[in-house]
């Protein structure tokens, strides 16, 4: 099977708070948002007698939040039997926008992006960050209006107007969707030499240890996983995924890496959801290296990687990466895929 299949689907839109009044946020609002919006989710799908003890719930067929939240695995399906979660249909994705303080009629944008039956789920979505302007962002809880969001086709222009002003313009069904077939195709027209960019913090566990060096071998790892578990658990009609792994990490072992430039950055993170406030450090690598030799399967899977995110806390931001054509490629001597 290719990776990935050629059902799988990611779609992509662009969100756009205007504040109400004047107040403080942090530089990396990924958290605050993913925490806040999970809080939202659940007020908009759940009976209040529900809220923050989704566990107790037994409901059948289970309700909005639990299916986005607490994923069941599919009935009888042997994929990833020892995950101990569910990966989520959605990734909270910032821009580099790090202002601590925004005021009246200031706008914040961020991308949603969701993936497989996640997509039909963009109602909900939106009710919820609509429901999260209304609880209000940051420690100050500054209220806010979700104003406009948009569609965008990672590849094709223009985007296509999803919401505004609390309307709902658009219906799934009319959104651009990327496919498994799209991503390789495109992956197909891609040069075997590649830059790749780390934007935003890259976690990787290998052997229980976040990883403070680049790996291809361990980024392919985690991005096989990645996609066979959202494969898995949110393409219900797709059959249960068959990817040959050893030839995949065989293909990044051989890859040469060139001019890498990776360093670790510090990350942190308050969350709300304790019964005391906890910070949490969540830094990762950023950088870029260049890759040498790439063959088309692994070019397809860094693909679909750079459209779903990567590594642990993909959900809020972290491990999104970026492939392109080299220009023009260059030729000093270079390393194995190998960390």
């Amino acid at each position: 099977m290719s990776v990935p299949p050629s059902t799988f689907q990611v779609a992509r839109f662009q969100l756009t708070y205007r504040f109400q009044t004047d107040g403080p946020m942090p530089k990396q609002k990924g958290g605050v948002l993913r925490g806040g919006f999970g809080t939202a989710f659940q007020q908009t799908s759940c009976p209040q007698t529900c809220w923050q003890r989704a566990d107790a719930c037994t409901s059948q067929p289970p309700c909005n939040f639990r299916r986005i939240f607490q994923a069941e695995r599919p009935a009888g399906s042997p994929v990833l039997q020892g995950m101990d979660d569910a990966p989520r249909p959605f990734v909270i994705e910032l821009s580099s926008d790090q202002r601590s303080w925004y005021q009246m009629d200031d706008t914040l944008s961020f991308a949603l992006i969701l993936i497989g039956s996640g997509i039909a789920e963009l109602p909900h979505f939106l009710h919820s960050f609509d429901r999260l302007g209304q609880l209000g962002l940051g420690p100050q809880r500054t209220p806010a209006r979700l104003e406009r969001v948009t569609a965008v086709h990672p590849w094709r222009e223009p985007p296509l107007l999803v919401y505004d002003a609390g309307v709902l313009q658009q219906t799934t069904v009319g959104v651009p969707v990327v496919d498994g077939a799209e991503i390789a195709r495109r992956a197909a027209q891609l040069p075997a030499h590649l830059w790749l960019a780390i934007r935003t913090p890259l976690r990787l566990k290998q052997h229980g240890t976040i990883q403070r060096g680049f790996s291809l071998v361990a980024l392919v790892r985690a991005l096989t996983l990645r996609l066979t578990a959202l494969t898995a658990f949110y393409h219900p009609d797709e059959p249960v995924p068959r990817i040959d792994h050893r030839a995949l990490l065989a293909q990044a072992a051989a890859v040469q890496l060139r001019h890498a430039n990776i360093r670790w950055v510090d990350w942190e993170r308050t969350s709300t959801n304790q019964p005391a406030d906890r910070t949490m450090n969540l830094g990762g690598i950023i950088g870029a290296v260049e890759l040498h030799h790439v063959a088309p399967e692994l070019r397809a899977l860094l693909l679909a990687g750079s459209l779903v995110h990567v590594g642990k806390a993909c959900v809020f931001g972290h491990g999104a990466i970026r492939i392109e054509e080299l220009r023009p490629p260059r030729t000093p001597a270079g390393i194995t895929g190998q960390a």
